[in-house]
């Protein structure tokens, strides 16, 4: 839930910097006319469906993981296989959605996750 919120934060200051930096370019005389329109509304709107679709998938990689720990307890070693997997395709879609190289992206985002299991306390 922390996370959440911190997303929440974190684009809705970010949009509300965006609304006052084109108010000034505008040169509206009083700063954050922009962000006490329909617009400010519309920046919180979206900061709380920027956060919601964070917590959704948070909620649901953990839940996967989690789920499939629980129910094959035979193979421990499947659900940090599976963090790893998810962690690699999200790291190639990131890349290929940024324009960047997806292979070194699904690289860094698969060695950082495996960095993180070995380096949990046991």
């Amino acid at each position: 839930m922390t996370a959440v919120f911190a997303i929440f934060v974190a684009r809705y200051v970010e949009f509300r910097l965006c609304l006052i930096w084109a108010g000034r370019q505008l040169n509206l005389l009083e700063r954050g006319a922009l962000a006490a329109t329909r617009l400010g509304r519309a920046a919180r709107r979206d900061a709380i469906a920027n956060a919601a679709r964070a917590s959704v998938a948070s909620f649901s990689g953990t839940l996967l993981s989690l789920g499939i720990a629980a129910g094959l307890l035979a193979l421990p070693w499947l659900p940090l296989v599976l963090a790893v997997g998810m962690l690699t395709f999200l790291g190639a879609e990131t890349g290929r959605r940024l324009g960047g190289n997806a292979g070194l992206w699904a690289a860094a985002l698969a060695v950082s996750g495996i960095i993180l299991i070995e380096s949990a306390p046991r």
